[in-house]
């Protein structure tokens, strides 16, 4: 047996979150319009093909909902398969909210989970850089599996999701085919700018302070010349602004050197 759907370009992808929007499809339920669940169902599908792997806690309660839906329209063989694979995966995805009546369809689904197993593949064989997942777990293909519905998801390396799509076993033996499509690696993205450090900033400000205040004090010593008395006042007065001279180039060279740094990082 074969099953599938196309895979979505990342254009077509859902804005929301998958479990945003399996919260709209069990509302449409529960509030009785149910002209828009399957539209809000295949949304939520087509999400878990976009998005990453999805937990299987997530999967679970897609396939509790997915039960509640088949229980309103009268399908109580469906149901029961439905609410049996959804406890198989997580036991805590019952919804009080679903009521009596629906619990007792929970309870007698679980006092009949089918037994025995069968296999589930994909095909075109995919890429060794991308993976299969079935309800949120890593497998090998073919992979072996309990009767009843899964979700089978392909995953890159990184854990974009690229594909998802439901499927089901019926029977103890059978073998399932997912036709996934042709799925290529998506190119690796921009590798992200380093952050560029900021201590040369901090090193050229601190040094263009410094020349500043060496070549404001250098300035000052020029009324300490006018003023000079003697030789040996007018000689140490010319030398201090000399150094003092030489000290604000220095620091400012320093400076932009330290900026230079930081551009070019």
């Amino acid at each position: 047996m074969s099953a599938g759907a196309p895979a979505l370009a990342a254009d077509d992808c859902p804005s929301m979150p998958a479990p945003a929007l399996l919260s709209l499809v069990e509302e449409s339920i529960l509030e009785g319009r149910l002209d828009e669940t399957a539209a809000l169902t295949a949304t939520f599908d087509a999400a878990l093909g976009c998005t990453g792997a999805a937990a299987p806690a997530l999967v679970a309660r897609a396939l509790a909902i997915d039960g509640l839906w088949r229980h309103f329209r009268g399908e109580a063989d469906g149901a029961a398969l439905a609410f049996a694979s959804a406890h198989a995966l997580d036991p805590g995805a019952w919804n009080p909210d679903y009521g009596a009546d629906v619990q007792a369809a929970w309870d007698r689904a679980i006092d009949a989970t089918p037994t025995g197993a069968g296999t589930l593949a994909v095909e075109p064989a995919l890429h060794p850089d991308l993976r299969p997942l079935i309800d949120g777990a890593s497998v090998t293909l073919p992979a072996t599996v309990p009767v009843g519905f899964h979700f089978v998801q392909v995953v890159e390396a990184d854990g974009r999701a690229r594909y998802a799509s439901r499927a089901l076993l019926l029977d103890p033996g059978e073998h399932v085919t997912v036709n996934t499509g042709p799925l290529a690696p998506l190119p690796a993205g921009p590798t992200p700018a380093a952050k560029k450090p900021a201590w040369p900033l901090w090193t050229a400000g601190g040094l263009a302070a410094l020349g500043g205040g060496a070549a404001l004090w250098a300035s000052s010593t020029s009324g300490a010349l006018q003023q000079a008395d003697t030789l040996d006042q007018l000689d140490g007065a010319y030398r201090r602004q000399k150094v003092l001279a030489a000290s604000a180039y220095t620091l400012s060279g320093l400076a932009a050197t330290s900026l230079g740094v930081w551009v070019v990082w």
